[in-house]
């Protein structure tokens, strides 16, 4: 499942005449065991308002199950990247389920990208962390702050095969 974009990016590949997404969301067969599914673009200001990010979490929700029920697939592995996923989890009768956390979403939204409350963006994160099987973070300053609230949080650092990817 890809992230779904804002509204903000639709415009912009509006005016650009660039798409590197399907605006309204699609699910596409690339071959008998990979599919793609990209929802189509969130509500705004869900980092501000805690019922639009509800909101935004069952549409994807409602996306995610029509998916699932296309290609039979049960008992998914759901692993997230998004602070704000406290709402799927548990949803979709998972084996496991992960929150993967790459940035310090209640420092870096508000001040870098103006995208939110701090204090909106750590509720939904609490939330998120606390429901999941086990959270796995890209810094020891990240794991440290959620093992707070998952004592199953685990540092992992972002990793690539240099000569690989060059």
């Amino acid at each position: 499942v890809e992230a779904n974009y804002s509204w903000g990016k639709i415009i912009k590949g509006l005016v650009l005449g660039t798409f590197t997404i399907k605006p309204l969301g699609a699910f596409r067969k690339l071959d008998n065991r990979f599919f793609i599914l990209t929802p189509p673009p969130r509500l705004p200001c869900r980092n501000y308002f805690r019922l639009i990010g509800i909101m935004n979490q069952l549409i994807l929700r409602m996306y995610i199950r029509r998916a699932m029920g296309k290609i039979g697939m049960a008992s998914p592995i759901l692993w997230t990247f998004s602070h704000q996923s406290d709402k799927l989890i548990g949803r979709f009768q998972e084996s496991l389920s992960v929150y993967h956390c790459v940035d310090y979403w209640q420092w870096l939204l508000p001040k870098v990208f103006l995208m939110g409350s701090k204090t909106a963006i750590k509720r939904d994160e609490i939330l998120t962390s606390s429901q999941v099987d086990f959270v796995v973070s890209t810094s020891r300053f990240l794991q440290g702050y959620l093992k707070k609230y998952n004592s199953r949080s685990y540092y992992v650092p972002n990793a690539a095969e240099y000569d690989l990817f060059s």
